[in-house]
């Protein structure tokens, strides 16, 4: 809790990527995305070691500026809003017919 307060948002993006990290191999032998969630799933379930969680989290991953954040951020948010418009203007287009 203490980094959550001292970091802010910023530390919820380095505990995301270090899972990632740790569970790197299994994910790139995934076929689908349900077994990336089974994958992420099981290796969360696991992180037992704060200690060496942490570690990752802060000397593990390089730098990791809020600026970059905004930027990953806002780039997934305009693929993510373009999917769900093709979604709703296909269910639209099913409900006509």
């Amino acid at each position: 809790w203490d980094a959550l307060l001292l970091e802010g948002p910023k530390v919820v993006f380095r505990v995301a990527l270090a899972i990632l990290k740790i569970c790197q191999k299994d994910l790139l032998l995934a076929t689908n995305p349900g077994d990336v969630m089974i994958v992420i799933r099981r290796t969360q379930s696991n992180l037992h070691d704060r200690d060496r969680l942490m570690d990752l989290c802060f000397n593990g991953l390089g730098s990791l500026p809020m600026k970059k954040i905004d930027k990953y951020r806002t780039r997934s948010q305009d693929k993510v809003q373009s999917a769900l418009d093709q979604r709703a203007a296909s269910r639209e287009g099913k409900k006509q017919n």
